[in-house]
């Protein structure tokens, strides 16, 4: 059963935004069986402070709200995130105003009032849809995968430890995952306050971050551009 998968939420979060405190109320109590964290607002203003300061996997939204409207919100996100999930909750008096939002990539489009199984239905949607694109979860090969939000190395449902430097560098790799790219490329990637990271610096980088997986060729060099790449599952 597909309701079965609604335990691969365990480790996310959501934000709910609704200025209707008793729905907020209730949308958080059913979204917190699933989720890690539920995070409330009650208008767009403080949804986009949340979602600016914490790590937000999905975000579920009014659209008509004072100060500023989910539609707004939503706009806001995506002039930074083209990827996190949203989902615009309206009334059915509203819903030609849904019209648009169809241009900010949306998981579903929800009317007023709701169901429980509209919840689970939408939810399921979101996990279907953030595997197909791996917008969260990014598998790797034997059994590794990688949190994209988190930015964690994950094996046998644990987090490996990770310095700051190999999570970057490991990061830059799943976002080539299966490309090869030069060291040339990562030391500018890897660069603080303008500085870019020797060479060398990349190949120790790399040496650690090989030694966190019990297998020696998920990362491999390239000879192709000098250079490293991360294999496909």
């Amino acid at each position: 059963m597909k309701e079965e998968r609604l335990v691969e939420l365990k480790d996310l979060s959501v934000i709910v935004v609704d200025d209707n405190t008793d729905l907020l109320q209730s949308l958080k109590k059913i979204l917190g069986i699933f989720f890690k964290e539920v995070f409330s607002a009650k208008n767009g203003k403080e949804g986009l402070d949340i979602f600016n300061k914490e790590r937000i996997d999905l975000v579920i939204t009014d659209y008509v709200m004072p100060v500023m409207s989910g539609y707004d919100l939503v706009k806001e996100i995506r002039k930074e995130d083209k990827k996190t999930p949203i989902v615009i909750m309206s009334s059915h008096s509203e819903k030609d105003k849904l019209l648009n939002a169809i241009p900010l990539d949306l998981v579903n489009y929800l009317i007023k009032p709701l169901d429980y199984s509209t919840i689970i239905e939408t939810l399921i949607n979101f996990i279907e849809k953030a595997e197909k694109h791996n917008l969260i979860i990014q598998k790797l090969p034997y059994g590794y995968s990688y949190n994209k939000k988190a930015k964690e190395l994950i094996y046998a449902d644990e987090v490996i430890t990770l310095t700051k430097s190999e999570r970057d560098l490991l990061h830059i790799l799943v976002e080539n995952i299966g490309i090869p790219i030069s060291r040339v490329e990562i030391s500018q990637k890897l660069s603080t306050d303008g500085k870019y990271r020797t060479e060398q610096a990349v190949k120790n980088i790399l040496i650690r971050l090989k030694l966190k997986f019990k297998e020696n060729d998920i990362i491999n060099t390239s000879a192709k551009v000098g250079g490293y790449i991360l294999e496909k599952p």
